[in-house]
């Protein structure tokens, strides 16, 4: 299977994804996020919105929590067929906001 002078302990381990630190199940940050925007009608920044999710479901708000949830979250929102909300760049850092019915 390999050549005679080969070493396997050389090959690289495959990379794979982590668990989730906040422990939330699939598409629940999106559905939260979205809950949030519309409760509060404000324009929120990404790691603003993870923040609010995680105290709201009782979650630790650790820096890699929130970090991941609000990448997730820009990713959902950025790649949404039928967009409900956009993203805000005049300011810094960029806001989330509904857009309006």
């Amino acid at each position: 299977m390999f050549k005679e002078d080969y070493q396997p302990q050389a090959i690289e381990p495959k990379p794979t994804l982590e668990k989730n630190p906040a422990g939330l199940p699939k598409g629940t940050g999106s559905r939260k996020a979205l809950e949030i925007l519309r409760m509060t009608g404000e324009s929120l920044t990404g790691p603003e919105l993870a923040r609010r999710i995680l105290i709201s479901m009782d979650r630790e708000t650790t820096d890699k929590a929130v970090d991941m949830l609000a990448k997730t979250i820009h990713s959902s929102f950025s790649r949404q067929r039928r967009p409900v909300v956009e993203y805000d760049r005049n300011t810094w850092p960029g806001k989330w906001r509904l857009l309006p019915l």
